[in-house]
Formats: C-alpha cells, structure tokens, sequence
C-alpha cells in the first residue's frame, strides 16, 4: 500500500470518527475557583488521523481558484502566533492554536483536488449514524455510561450540571450523542440534513431500491436526534438553512435544487411527527418561566454585560485564543467555576481572543471563502454552500463550540471546504 491510500485511508477515518471525543490530555490548567474543562488540553485521535493524512500525502494539489484562500489562511495562522505571544496565558493558548494548525491541514486535505468530494460527504454523514443511535439510547433511558476510550463521560438525568429539558413533572436527559455538549450534536446534524439534501438532489430516481430506503433511514434518523438534542440554536439554524435554500432554489429556477425537495420532505414530516409526540418536552425549550431555561437565559443575557470588560483587557490584540474563561475570572473572581463560560457569540468570543488584528484576519478569510460562493450563488452548488454558510452564521450567534472547542473548529473547516468544493465544482459544468 502505498503512501496516498494510507494517506486516504487516516482521512476516512478522521471524517468517519469525527463525533467522537478520544483524547489525549497533556495538561490540566485550573482556575482558583477549581476545574473547568476549557483549561484541559489534549490533543484528539481525529487530529493525529488528520496529521497523520496531511503528513504522508504531501503537498496539497489545490484548485488555481482556492490560491487566495490558501493565502488568508496563512495570514491566520502568522496573526494567530502573533496574538499567541500576547497571550497570557501561553499554555492554554499555545493549546488552541494547536487545533487551528491542526484545522488548517484538514482544510488543505479536502480542498486537495486528489479528494473526492462525495466521499468526503458520505463518510461524514455515516459517522453520524452510530450517534444518533447513541443519542436516542441516552433520551430513552436517562443515562449515558463513561467509556473513556471513545471520549465518553458518564451522564444521568438526575445529574446536576447535565444539560435537560424539564418541568414540575419530567425531566428527560438532551441527546448528547458523543459530544460534550447537546448544542454541538446538534450543529453536526443541522449540517447533515442539508448534505443530505445534495445527497438526493437527483430527485426520486435517488429513492429507488434500497439505496432510496438507506436515503430515507438516515434522513428520518438526522431529523429525530436533531429534536432530542433539543437544542434551540441547531433547530433555527436549520429552518432558516432551508429557508434560504427554498428561496434560491425557486428564485434562480435551479431544477436540480429541485429535486432535493423529496428527500428534505421526509425529513419535515419526521420533524412534525416527532413535535407531535414530544410537543411537551418541545414547548418546554421555550418557556421562560421554567428554572432551567431561565437559568440558560440569565446565563447568556450576563456574558454580553461582562464582555465589554474582557475586551478592553487588550483590543488589540486580544486576551489570548482560547483564554476567554481565564480573563473573565480574572475580572469577576468568586463565582463557581462553571459560571466561567467563554461568550455565546462566536464573533464577540474571536474579537474578545484575538483583538482587532485577529478579527481583521479572521474576516479577510471569511471574505475569501464567501467571495468565492456567492459568484457562483445561481448554481445548484451555490444555493447549497450559501445554505450551509447560513447555517453556521446562526449556530455562531448563540453558541461559543465552533471557535472554543475542537468538534466545533473541525465543524467550521468541514463546511468551509465543502461550500468551496461544492461551487468549484458547479463552475465547471
């Protein structure tokens, strides 16, 4: 076997055991107050398979159309060391950036013109079949067991700190699947359903046989989990994705967007099904009233009055990447170490980390990827990358995991690379 099918095959891997957590921790930094999981550094077995892929295939065939995005990401990674030294808190810093190298070779892997892309999609969306399984076992019985090989922390219903959805008279565990959060299951399977609609962009002829009934399986499995996860920023990232891809799909007359509609249909009727029979625990999400949503919401609505705090530590540069939590206690000492969250906003979380040059860098890169997508928004490629975009506009404007954890990071590059694939892809035809 020779270097490229072994390079291929750790890519597989990577893309096939994404949801999963198995890790390697070197160092555990604490706050004064105790633990918190943003200081436990470690490096997972899905960036080694990356590395590893990177390492043995060489240097990257990439696309004279991704020239510009190869050089916004070297400009990240030159002003990341940069904020890196400004750090300070080097360790947890060094940690993160770590991840963002790390993304950057993921990101150059699947923009590598030897990488299939319908491979790249098919092996993510299996991966996530195992978790869905694991995510209704856990809602079924309330419990998730620790199996520390595959990055599996024990969970229970009765629990405190374990995310729920509860009343006076239920309390019923969130699907966690193999994520350290229910939000991020969710996020991967918002994603999913959409791939799964370019899946079945051939219409009903992709339904046929027992390839249509797999279709059909997996897109009834990605929609019941997603209600489980009861995660309130993957639900509206979803129904504003299909939205958006409803609306450029009959605005610009694409045909072959078209025909995704069958296959995303069953995806609606499962979603109404299961709002039907678990319209109490739904209900539940959006009720102020209760403790535990109360408690969600006063926790988020505080981290907008901190944050102006953490910002102005150093807008320029920024407080260090991945050191959010560690600057916020620094200002507000006392409180119980989980109190110490990074900011639910991706983009207030990035500026507060990386300062103004950071976010400058950052955004010339967001500027290159969408540049790129919306010159090609009337094709069939198009309407689906500027529908994944969309969707990760709105999972960053409740949630912190696309930029604070790896799962998240790994998430933003998966999607980044296929909107690009997908929209070089359709300017050939």
């Amino acid at each position: 076997m020779n270097r490229q099918k072994i390079a291929n095959a750790f890519l597989t891997a990577a893309l096939f055991l994404l949801p999963w957590q198995t890790v390697f921790f070197y160092r555990i930094v604490s706050l004064p107050e105790g633990m918190t999981v943003y200081g436990n550094l470690g490096v997972y077995l899905t960036e080694t398979l990356i590395a590893s892929a990177f390492l043995l295939r060489g240097r990257p065939m990439i696309h004279p159309n991704f020239k510009k995005i190869v050089r916004a990401l070297f400009l990240v990674f030159a002003v990341s060391f940069v904020c890196l030294g400004w750090s300070r808190l080097y360790a947890v810093s060094l940690g993160w950036v770590s991840h963002l190298i790390v993304a950057g070779m993921f990101l150059l892997l699947l923009l590598d013109e030897r990488t299939k892309m319908t491979h790249v999609i098919n092996m993510f969306l299996a991966g996530l079949v195992l978790p869905c399984v694991l995510g209704w076992i856990q809602y079924l019985t309330g419990f998730s067991p620790a199996l520390s090989v595959l990055g599996l922390a024990q969970k229970h219903v009765e629990t405190g700190g374990v995310a729920v959805v509860a009343t006076d008279t239920f309390r019923s565990l969130r699907a966690y699947g193999p994520f350290p959060h229910p939000n991020i299951f969710g996020g991967y399977l918002a994603i999913a359903i959409v791939l799964k609609g370019w899946r079945g962009r051939k219409g009903l002829k992709s339904l046929k046989g027992w390839r249509g009934w797999v279709q059909i399986s997996m897109i009834a499995l990605f929609t019941s989990t997603l209600i489980l996860t009861f995660s309130r920023g993957a639900w509206l990232a979803l129904t504003i994705g299909l939205i958006v891809f409803l609306a450029q799909a009959f605005w610009y007359k694409r045909l072959t967007a078209h025909r995704a509609i069958p296959l995303l249909s069953i995806g609606l009727v499962t979603i109404l099904l299961s709002v039907g029979v678990l319209h109490t625990h739904i209900f539940a999400r959006f009720n102020p009233a209760l403790r535990v949503e109360s408690t969600s919401l006063e926790e988020r609505a505080s981290q907008y009055q901190s944050f102006p705090g953490v910002f102005m530590i150093d807008p320029l540069f920024g407080v260090g990447p991945g050191a959010y939590v560690f600057a916020h206690e620094s200002l507000a000492q006392g409180q119980p170490p989980q109190n110490y969250q990074p900011m639910h906003n991706v983009f207030l979380l990035l500026l507060a980390e990386f300062g103004i040059i950071g976010f400058l860098a950052f955004g010339y890169f967001a500027f290159e990827v969408l540049r790129l997508v919306f010159a090609q928004r009337k094709t069939t490629g198009g309407i689906f990358a500027i529908t994944l975009i969309t969707q990760l506009f709105i999972l960053s404007m409740f949630d912190h995991y696309l930029f604070s954890m790896w799962s998240g990071i790994a998430l933003v590059t998966f999607v980044f690379a296929i909107s690009l694939r997908l929209v070089n892809e359709s300017s050939k035809l």
